[in-house]
């Protein structure tokens, strides 16, 4: 069983860590403002520090996965990230926050599956949104095939 350190600010962040731990996979996804995530995705981020709890005996040891934590690689994540910046800029405003994202991953060892970067969602058209809605269906959907055939080798 995984635990969860004890964190001085009191609200909900540890029932969504322990349903965070349950899933199989995660979708991230976040706007970009001025190159990096919302304030609120990052906080989110941060806060997962809780799944890094050692005991005081530990304590200044060099780290080393726990059970619980380190995946395998068994999850997976996939990544969205909206900007009002066109599409040929996702190098500048989605590559940041994608880095942020795996960074934050790679401590719990989980696999990156895709990403998707919306970009001119300011002057969008309908058609093509529906275009970037389909597209992000279809990100959820192989997020969800590659788990199942994750499962399937390694059953």
């Amino acid at each position: 069983e995984l635990t969860i350190g004890t964190c001085p600010i009191k609200d909900d962040v540890r029932s969504i860590l322990d349903e965070y731990i349950q899933a199989d996979g995660y979708i991230f996804s976040s706007p970009s403002y001025d190159m990096f995530c919302t304030a609120l995705i990052k906080t989110f981020l941060e806060r997962k520090i809780a799944l890094t709890y050692k005991s005081r005996e530990d304590f200044g040891k060099i780290p080393a996965a726990r059970p619980g934590i380190a995946q395998n690689f068994m999850k997976k994540a996939s990544f969205i990230v909206t900007a009002n910046c066109e599409d040929y800029l996702e190098e500048v405003m989605g590559e940041p926050i994608y880095e942020a994202f795996e960074a934050h991953l790679l401590f719990e060892e989980i696999d990156t599956v895709q990403k998707l970067y919306c970009g001119g969602v300011e002057n969008m058209t309908d058609e093509e949104f529906e275009v970037r809605l389909q597209k992000a269906f279809e990100l959820g959907r192989n997020l969800v095939e590659t788990i199942r055939q994750y499962r399937v080798a390694n059953s």
